[in-house]
């Protein structure tokens, strides 16, 4: 059986393209994942860095709220890592909240060209959203993972999210990428567990969802 190859791609001086409509997508998605988590799966285990479900509903609210704020040229480390929530049959109603004042600040058309201060570098906002698609239906997979779910997966969405990250973050190297970002990053901030492991490689004919995870380092 052939194998993906891991070999990032060359980089080339991307276009400027509008992923908004994904990003939206790709929100309703973690939205309706989250609201089928019942409350006596919160303690339980997901792939992603020893979270329990509930602590990863936490930070997919704060991974919405911190593009909010870089969408609006705030600082990214001035967002918590995890959010509060308020009982746990509420984190839908939470994380929807978040989505509606993301909605609102990337709704500016002058936000995909504007250089934004991310918590690993400086990107234009049209190269800045993939990303956070990517992050955003890797933690969803993470979710309906931990929890029994299999999503209806939007490949347009996911090709969104693999293309950039395929870019942003090569198959080899990663140790050291993850130190030059260590090094940047403001006092207090350094001691992090890195966020990605190796890259996992998936057969050719694999669906998209698991060769997007496996390049984040998931096992799918």
């Amino acid at each position: 059986m052939t194998t993906t190859d891991t070999t990032a791609p060359e980089m080339t001086a991307p276009e400027m393209t509008d992923t908004r409509p994904l990003f939206t997508r790709s929100l309703a998605l973690a939205s309706h994942t989250i609201g089928a988590v019942r409350a006596d799966q919160l303690d339980r285990p997901t792939p992603c860095h020893e979270m329990t479900v509930e602590l990863l509903v936490a930070h997919l609210v704060s991974v919405v709220d911190r593009l909010a704020v870089v969408g609006a040229g705030g600082d990214p480390f001035g967002v918590p890592d995890y959010a509060e929530g308020d009982g746990p049959d509420r984190w839908q109603v939470v994380f929807d909240a978040s989505v509606a004042k993301a909605q609102v600040v990337w709704s500016d058309d002058a936000v995909l060209a504007r250089m934004l201060k991310l918590p690993w570098a400086e990107l234009p906002g049209f190269i800045a959203l993939p990303i956070y698609i990517n992050e955003l239906s890797v933690h969803t997979w993470d979710l309906a993972t931990a929890t029994d779910q299999s999503p209806e997966w939007d490949d347009e969405v996911l090709a969104a999210g693999y293309d950039a990250i395929q870019i942003g973050l090569p198959a080899e190297g990663r140790v050291e990428s993850f130190d030059a970002v260590r090094d940047s990053m403001p006092e207090g901030y350094q001691n992090f567990t890195p966020p990605f492991a190796a890259a996992v490689t998936v057969s050719d004919d694999a669906p998209l969802i698991e060769k997007l995870v496996g390049w984040n380092g998931r096992q799918p």
